[in-house]
């Protein structure tokens, strides 16, 4: 169940985490590739669970079969989008690691806090990221 009141909790974090995580500069989105991540991540979590999704986002950009003609433009890396989900649920430098870690021995209740956690999270950055401008892409 979506709540309203938690997600307005987390919008002063969400707001800082994009910045700190170099997806907003100077109230621009820095590659329109960070809303398609931050989009897509509440989907994936609900399709192949947790863990897997943590996963996915955790790894680096190695080989991107389509590169970017514009090398100036910065590239868009899906694990600074989960250190803003992340720093959005706690503001404290929360790693992945202990992320994982305090999910593995929480009990059934507290994992599917966990979930609903980090799923308001991203529903926070994807509203705050609405408010900031689009650079032109071309």
């Amino acid at each position: 169940m979506i709540k309203k009141s938690l997600i307005k909790s987390f919008f002063n974090n969400a707001d800082i985490s994009l910045e700190k995580y170099g997806i907003i500069e100077n109230e621009k989105i820095t590659n329109k590739e960070y809303q398609s991540y931050i989009n897509a991540f509440g989907p994936k979590l609900i399709q192949i669970g947790l863990l897997p999704t943590l996963i996915l986002y955790s790894k680096p950009i190695e080989n991107n079969i389509v590169k970017k003609h514009a090398s100036s433009k910065k590239e868009a890396d899906p694990n600074n989008v989960l250190k803003a989900i992340l720093f959005t649920i706690n503001k404290s430098e929360l790693t992945l690691e202990k992320f994982i870690d305090n999910y593995k021995v929480a009990s059934d209740f507290d994992k599917e806090q966990h979930v609903h956690n980090i799923v308001h999270a991203c529903i926070a950055l994807k509203l705050i990221l609405r408010t900031y401008n689009l650079q032109n892409y071309e």
